[in-house]
């Protein structure tokens, strides 16, 4: 149990106490998230699956919106790209648009999708996956970067990283207050 909190409270007597400075818990989230990433400690088989019907079939009780593409629109995410806006014959306007093996198709026709297909354009629009947009945020800072905003040294992040990855799905986070 891991319990991050300026004050040292009850909860965090049972427990691990990260003393963060008041108002950097995503901070800590994102620098968790950059060690994580940059050792590659995620489950990319949960993460591939982009529907229901491909991970229920593997023991996935749920999805993630990963893989899905989102537009890019002057360097900023803006939206989900659409099956109708990807030129996808039949597409309509409800259904979301992965890459899988290097095309683009609906999200609900494939078992598995591309997680990390890089910058792609689709019928003149620039997109990502929602996976790549993450990568990308949890690295605009470096380790020890983060460390010195949330006041948690590095050591500590990668520990509690570490510990976290390796509850498999047994760890979980919650918010409590914050």
């Amino acid at each position: 149990l891991y319990v991050v909190d300026p004050r040292c409270n009850v909860a965090a007597s049972k427990g691990k106490w990260l003393p963060i400075k008041p108002g950097t818990d995503a901070t800590l989230a994102l620098a968790i998230g950059r060690y994580i990433v940059d050792n590659g400690f995620y489950n990319t088989s949960f993460l591939q699956r982009p529907h229901d019907g491909a991970a229920n079939p593997t023991g996935e009780l749920n999805v993630t919106d990963a893989t899905l593409l989102v537009k890019i629109v002057n360097g900023h995410p803006l939206a989900f790209l659409r099956a109708d806006e990807a030129g996808i014959v039949g597409g309509t306007s409800q259904e979301f648009v992965v890459r899988s093996g290097g095309a683009t198709v609906k999200y609900n026709t494939v078992d598995a999708a591309d997680l990390l297909p890089g910058p792609v354009t689709v019928n003149g629009i620039s997109c990502k996956t929602v996976f790549e947009l993450y990568v990308e945020r949890v690295r605009e800072r470096t380790l020890a970067e983060y460390s010195a905003i949330c006041g948690i040294d590095v050591q500590t992040i990668q520990t509690s990283a570490t510990e976290l990855v390796s509850a498999g799905r047994r760890g979980c986070v919650t918010m409590y207050r914050g």
